[in-house]
């Protein structure tokens, strides 16, 4: 996903933005935010600004005029977030592939990996990533292990969690 914020003055910026787990959790419910990548390089009102605005207000794009005060930059902006949370979470899972191969399954947690013995090519910051990533994809994707099952069969690789009863045409 990318933010796109395009200034009254014709100046335009792009900041890379992320599904990120545990940034919104409202009550009695888990939803993951958006998080951006890097800070507005020309806007003063910053991450917090838009993470307020996409992940508490749920805007997906909006107008704004700052206030007219002593100093403060008076130029107004439009915004919007492109691209969705499920596209993110495919090229996510396609990450992993890369890294794991055919021991990639989605529905393993990252200690479920360690267990296994797979988690010892994972440092502990890709452990991390990796329980986040797994937290997006389980939220948003309607059939994590058949789109895993997908891009495996696309790299040319059998996913070690397959049973051949279950699908004779693979």
């Amino acid at each position: 996903m990318r933010l796109i914020i395009k200034y009254d003055d014709g100046l335009a910026e792009v900041v890379e933005a992320r599904p990120e787990a545990n940034i919104v959790s409202t009550w009695m419910s888990f939803r993951p935010g958006i998080q951006l990548v890097a800070e507005p390089r020309f806007c003063c009102w910053g991450s917090d600004f838009f993470s307020a605005a996409m992940n508490e207000g749920n805007l997906r794009s909006g107008r704004e005029t700052p206030f007219e005060d002593k100093g403060a930059s008076t130029m107004g902006f439009n915004w919007q977030i492109t691209g969705s949370e499920q596209e993110d979470c495919q090229e996510m899972m396609a990450r992993w592939i890369e890294r794991l191969g055919a021991d990639f399954d989605p529905e393993l947690t990252a200690e479920e990996y360690l267990y296994r013995g797979l988690l010892r090519v994972l440092g502990e910051c890709e452990a991390a990533a990796y329980a986040n990533d797994q937290k997006c994809w389980m939220f948003y994707l309607d059939d994590p292990r058949g789109d895993a099952a997908h891009k495996l069969r696309s790299a040319g690789l059998k996913p070690r969690w397959y049973r051949e009863d279950a699908d004779p045409t693979y």
